[in-house]
């Protein structure tokens, strides 16, 4: 064929260059790829899919994947962004009885949290904090995808010096982020394979299917390397380039899972980096009522002033549903001389959270910015064993209490009334 001639066919395969689900069958036989992968993705998914599972498959294109793997329709969910695939989806999946959604934000998934027992995803978006939401307790995140590297070659052949579309994903940055999303890793892995081109004509096609990896390609554009990639399939019968994909199998943790993890013993040395910690006992309870008549400011808001016999209450006292075991009364201590008291409990109201029912400063340690240093020493400390959020309760009507507090970073959710008198929750994000 003349240079004419191939540009012609060549733009042919351009004009038709369209694709409905996620169907290459137009280049059938034309070109391979994925065939030599590592692991049957099917079959990874089929190793935890049980048919009373509820299902998603998130970013199904044409669902032609989905039906494949034969779940009840009943326990089967999908959604899908690209508009063509969704008429698509609607016309295949609906009358099955799979309910479908339309959704092309891959952080805002339009079901409830815990909804399923596993979600699939081959070759589309997903986020892990979302996928997290989205599963019940135990419930399994798979995935096969297609990772940044894939058909660099490819492209530079036709447009040199373009960037990767995706460079952060590949294996190494996916898994972090799942585990840094709390998921255990089951299985993960990485391959790069080749895919391999027995006509220009369907290679013209692909690229303009994958647009986001050729963007700008036209046959216009780029035909003086298009002619140089047919004398390569002149030459050895084909032209090749290599695909990136990675697989992560990964299982949200049970909740008793989540409260073993999080219901370690803290270490109360670490909640200050220039204070030493200790914990408090009965013998302390004159040091305790002393700091309380010091800030008599702090009693103008309760119904009642301080007292010995509070100050020993409020060394063993607990909330609903937690122990000794969760309760940190603990002093600070400069060079033995006592600096602040704090009531911390861990788990409270839920395994991610710590609770401070009280942090009092003595008199002569205010205004110096230390109570607030001390603050933010047991912030960084609760992130770092795995709490999510630091709660407390501020009298209502208390402005020095709600200023410290809005200035160290936390923002009030609610009101309580607790025996005629208004509490205001606040809570700091971990």
């Amino acid at each position: 064929m003349t240079p004419e001639e191939l540009k012609n066919a060549w733009l042919n395969e351009e004009s038709i260059a369209q694709i409905r689900g996620w169907d290459f069958s137009h280049i059938r036989g034309r070109y391979e790829e994925e065939d030599t992968l590592p692991w049957d993705y099917k079959a990874v998914i089929r190793q935890y899919l049980t048919g009373d599972m509820k299902l998603l498959d998130y970013d199904t294109g044409g669902g032609e994947f989905l039906l494949s793997l034969g779940h009840p329709y009943e326990n089967t969910s999908a959604t899908e962004g690209y508009p063509p695939n969704v008429r698509l989806c609607e016309e295949k999946l609906l009358p099955l009885g799979v309910n479908l959604r339309a959704c092309d934000n891959a952080s805002r998934i339009p079901f409830a949290d815990a909804s399923f027992d596993i979600v699939i995803n081959r070759h589309g978006d997903f986020d892990p904090a979302e996928i997290r939401r989205l599963l019940k307790p135990g419930g399994y995140f798979i995935t096969q995808q297609v990772g940044g590297e894939n058909d660099r070659e490819l492209v530079e052949a036709v447009l040199p010096g373009t960037p990767p579309p995706f460079p952060h994903l590949n294996l190494k940055e996916q898994k972090k982020a799942f585990e840094d999303a709390g998921f255990e890793i089951l299985q993960a892995e990485e391959a790069f394979r080749p895919i391999v081109f027995y006509d220009v004509g369907a290679f013209v096609w692909f690229a303009r299917i994958i647009e986001w990896e050729f963007p700008g390609f036209s046959v216009e554009r780029c035909f003086p390397r298009l002619l140089e990639l047919q004398e390569t399939v002149e030459r050895d019968g084909r032209f090749a380039g290599t695909v990136h994909r990675y697989l992560i199998a990964a299982r949200k943790p049970k909740k008793t899972d989540e409260m073993k993890k999080l219901n370690v013993p803290i270490d109360i040395s670490q909640l200050s980096s220039r204070f030493a910690v200790r914990r408090l006992s009965e013998s302390d309870a004159g040091m305790i009522l002393q700091i309380c008549l010091e800030n008599p400011q702090y009693y103008l808001y309760r119904k009642e002033g301080p007292s010995m016999e509070q100050a020993l209450e409020d060394l063993t006292v607990t909330p609903p549903g937690t122990g000794p075991e969760d309760k940190y009364y603990v002093g600070f201590f400069e060079n033995g001389t006592p600096v602040a008291v704090m009531d911390l409990i861990s788990g409270y109201p839920s395994p991610d959270v710590a609770f401070i029912g009280f942090f009092m400063m003595t008199k002569v340690y205010q205004g110096r910015r230390i109570g607030s240093a001390i603050i933010r020493d047991t912030a960084l400390y609760l992130k770092s064993a795995g709490k999510t959020a630091i709660r407390l309760a501020i009298d209502k009507g208390n402005p020095q209490s709600a200023h410290f507090w809005q200035k160290n970073g936390f923002t009030v959710i609610k009101e309580v009334d607790q025996n005629s008198h208004t509490l205001l929750v606040a809570e700091r994000r971990l």
